[in-house]
């Protein structure tokens, strides 16, 4: 954390114009000596300057080349050989009496003429008419090296058919053994654009976007990593993070898209008719409390009896899913009008905008809620089942049965609060039902976190003990509903966020969020905590007329508090903008309380665990110690990753998270032989953050354990994970060395690009989901989007999303491979406000991100703009 001295005499963050865009950043100063993980075993290195030079031609400045790629290549003298001049034959005079003059290694070699047969016609047709010489076929060349000319045995040259550019590169791997001693304006044999070197010298990476494609199986990442090759088998890969953490992204994506199909709606429907059976069987009640209270689990039913029925066929060995409609109609017409009314609201997502954002329940008209939260969005838009799902698991994660407030009014008929308790009461009395409750409320907390909302694990026990007769005579008496909400204040503990305005959740208690009961209640995260502190009116101060108040957050906030310096420096804006109500202080301490936890926090969830991560990629600034991190447009890639991931994970976890609201208040089958050595290889690369593989193992050795214990871990999704631990194993061992400057091992070089291939496969594994056999590649574009935040006051919410990919081109020099660049790809990031009627959903942000007139950098954050250079065409294998 900086100092307020540092702070004090920074110098203001200002306009860089670049690409047309006036808004860039300058990242100049957003340079950390004390990044989170640190090097020194690449100090030798980080003083060079980049500074692009030719490939040197050595004086062979011809129009047709080759490279000498053997080390026993002569240059004959025409003595040697009778020539027949006019009909290009020639025979050797005598080949134990050749003497030729050696030619060195990677030499490369002028070619003046068209090669010389053999003049023997009784070789068989199929040799061509090549030489049989040292134990290869192969024919004569005409050649100038070093002011002499002769002839050399074309199975000692190396790209007698290429361009006189790409043997220079060639003599120069050959000569370095690919480890160049120089930058080359070059990624393998492919030239780098103009700009791209350019920015390259200034900066030591640059980011370049990505072309719109046709086909996007598995993944635009993927595919555009797998496509390298395709380009230039010589490029050096840079295995990005972010490849890493996209992937984990779509295989716990998608692993809990089929755990919610095949496992939790189906338990979800059940609980849901088990709790109806046992409420009307139950007749401890009111006929009013008793109807109101299955009501409640009325909504839900409909919403999940109504769902689509998934029918698979077999045809001619291809596997066919679609999703048939129910009659609609003829389900609601079991139900009372209260429960339709609702129904219909939620599959409308009707809600007002601006002031309040909510409408009264039909079921419980002193309730409000906000309708925009049941807009399918993240996965659940893949079919029908699954959005009936994240609506009936919304309306349970959302409905709120305020049972611990402090004060009443007088008017109040607390009718809701009086069906929650029936509920409770009637659970009490049915383990059964108590058991299939737990077995699904636990395993959602241990992958996402705990519910930040009264359960019946906090309520049940109070509840036993306070309860001394019939429910029916206890709740007749309403001072008895009001003493128990009381009890519930003082003995439980109260939410740690606000999941609606506190205009109409009668909390009473001013800033405090209502506390009360929800039977799925959403969970509490440590990032939306976050956004939840630093808004109002958490954050707020009246000042005779003027009220100060935070109701917007940004992403920033998030990455800051995870330890980002250039969030810090980037969010100077908004803590001048915010300085009466503290915001910077909150920050900070926010901060210093994330800095010492310690593993026990993070190992709690999955979500923790995938937090942790997300912090490692925030802190992996520049002042790490590498060529490439040294220099401050390092912190671009950083801030990108971090966001993108972070992004990411609030999609696909948008059910479950709770959301802060603010407001203020060839030639047959011969070919001729060649003794030329290969071409050696470049060094790949990955992306050294040694904390992220670290947490990268322990999220998914989480995410495993989480599933066997729940017995949710069918073999395709064992298969997937046991494969990312091995993948993330060996990927450490390799960075640990790439830090400490030390060789990797050939193996381990041939394997880094193959990557990519391996995470296709876990990617397409989807535990027999139906993605795997859908024809619409929609399903396979990355893009993604989730609402992360509400502002009541505005009527608005914050969305961030991932867009297409980003290449990316970094600057490696080091002992293992020399001074190179390396492509990779990485995140691009998107971050807007729209009304909060507008909750956008994947479909919709895919329209706009692969138009081909789309302008995608108008949805990026102002930090973001700028920097990305527009598709120069070099890569062009799609």
């Amino acid at each position: 954390m900086r100092s307020t001295a540092e702070a004090e005499t920074a110098e203001e963050i200002l306009p860089l114009p670049r690409y047309n865009n006036t808004s860039a950043v300058s990242f100049e100063r957003l340079s950390a000596a004390d990044s989170a993980f640190h090097t020194d075993a690449h100090a030798g290195y980080v003083n060079d300057a980049l500074t692009f030079v030719p490939f040197p031609d050595q004086g062979m400045n011809y129009a047709r080349t080759a490279v000498v790629g053997s080390r026993v290549c002569m240059l004959y003298p025409e003595s040697d050989f009778d020539i027949n001049i006019s009909n290009g034959e020639a025979s050797i005079k005598n080949e134990n009496d050749m003497h030729g003059t050696p030619i060195p290694f990677a030499s490369i070699v002028r070619i003046f003429g068209e090669k010389i047969i053999n003049a023997d016609t009784t070789q068989p047709d199929y040799t061509h008419r090549t030489f049989p010489f040292q134990d290869n076929y192969n024919w004569f060349y005409p050649v100038e090296w070093q002011g002499k000319t002769g002839y050399v045995f074309g199975a000692d040259l190396f790209g007698l058919d290429d361009p006189p550019e790409k043997n220079r590169i060639s003599a120069e791997l050959y000569r370095t053994h690919s480890d160049y001693d120089a930058f080359y304006p070059v990624v393998g044999y492919t030239p780098l654009g103009e700009e791209v070197a350019s920015v390259l010298e200034a900066n030591r990476i640059a980011f370049q976007k990505t072309p719109l494609r046709k086909y996007y199986r598995p993944d635009d990442m993927i595919s555009f990593y797998r496509e390298i090759d395709r380009q230039d088998s010589f490029i050096p890969h840079f295995i990005s993070t972010d490849l890493i953490a996209h992937s984990q992204h779509l295989i716990f994506d998608r692993m809990l898209q089929y755990t919610e199909e095949f496992s939790f709606m189906p338990k979800l429907l059940s609980l849901t008719q088990n709790c109806i059976a046992s409420l009307q069987a139950n007749t401890d009640a009111d006929t009013e409390t008793k109807n109101k209270a299955i009501m409640y689990f009325q909504v839900a039913e409909a919403l999940l009896r109504t769902a689509p029925e998934r029918i698979e066929k077999n045809i001619r060995y291809e596997k066919t899913v679609t999703y048939e409609e129910r009659d609609e109609n003829k389900i609601l017409s079991e139900y009372p009008k209260e429960v339709v009314e609702d129904y219909k609201r939620i599959k409308k997502a009707q809600t007002e905008t601006g002031f309040g954002s909510a409408l009264p329940l039909s079921v419980f008209p002193s309730v409000r809620e906000d309708f925009s939260q049941y807009k399918a969005r993240g996965h659940y838009t893949k079919n029908g089942a699954l959005e009936a799902y994240f609506r009936a698991q919304m309306w349970y994660g959302r409905i709120h049965f305020l049972i611990a407030r402090e004060k009443v009014d007088s008017g109040e008929t607390l009718e809701a609060e009086k069906a929650a308790l029936f509920i409770i009461d009637t659970v009490r009395k049915n383990a059964a039902l108590y058991d299939q409750w737990a077995s699904l409320f636990n395993p959602i907390t241990d992958l996402i976190g705990l519910s930040d909302d009264l359960s019946f694990y906090d309520v049940l026990p109070l509840w036993k003990e306070a309860r001394t007769s019939d429910f029916a005579s206890w709740s007749s008496d309403r001072k008895n509903i009001i003493n128990f909400m009381k009890l519930c204040r003082e003995k439980l503990r109260p939410p740690a966020i606000a999941s609606e305005s506190a205009l109409y959740g009668r909390s009473n208690d001013g800033a405090e969020p209502p506390a009360g009961w929800r039977l799925f209640g959403q969970r509490f995260t440590l990032d939306s905590a976050i956004h939840y502190r630093v808004s109002s009116p958490r954050l707020l101060k009246i000042v005779g007329d003027t009220i100060y108040g935070r109701t917007m957050v940004s992403a920033l906030d998030i990455i800051k508090a995870f330890g980002s310096r250039s969030a810090d420096l980037l969010l100077e804006n908004e803590y001048k903008a915010h300085e009466a109500i503290g915001f910077r202080e909150t920050l900070d301490a926010i901060e210093r309380e994330i800095d010492s936890y310690g593993d026990a926090y993070w190992n709690k969830t999955y979500y923790t665990q995938v937090l942790r991560q997300i912090k490692t990629l925030a802190q992996f600034e520049s002042g790490a110690g590498f060529y490439f991190t040294e220099t401050p447009l390092w912190n671009l890639k950083s801030l990108i990753t971090a966001h993108g991931a972070w992004a990411e994970l609030r999609h696909d976890t948008i059910l479950y998270t709770k959301q802060s609201y603010a407001e203020k208040g060839g030639d047959g089958d011969f070919e001729p032989t060649f003794r030329t050595e290969p071409i050696p290889r470049p060094t790949h690369y990955i992306e050294p953050n040694i904390p992220f593989w670290i947490a990268s193992l322990n999220s998914v050795q989480k995410l495993r354990s989480v599933y066997t214990t729940y017995d949710l871990l069918n073999p395709d999704a064992e298969i997937v994970l046991n494969g990312l631990l091995k993948m993330y194993q060996k990927i450490l061992a390799i960075c640990k060395k790439e830090a400490a400057d030390k060789l990797i091992s050939d193996e381990e070089n041939r394997w880094i690009p193959v990557i990519a291939a391996e995470l296709e496969k876990y990617v397409l594994v989807h535990n027999g989901f139906d993605a795997a056999y859908t024809n619409d590649e929609d399903a396979f574009k990355m893009a993604c989007v989730a609402d992360v935040f509400t502002d009541a006051e505005s009527g608005t919410v914050l969305e961030t999303g991932i867009a297409s990919p980003l290449r990316i081109y970094v600057a490696l020099n080091d002992g293992q491979g020399g001074k190179r660049i390396a492509v990779g790809y990485c995140f691009s990031y998107a971050e807007f406000v729209v009304p909060i009627n507008k909750r956008m959903t994947d479909e919709e942000w895919k329209k706009i991100v692969y138009r081909k007139d789309g302008n995608i950098e108008a949805y990026y954050p102002f930090w973001e703009r700028g920097w990305i250079i527009p598709d120069d065409g070099v890569f062009s294998y799609y």
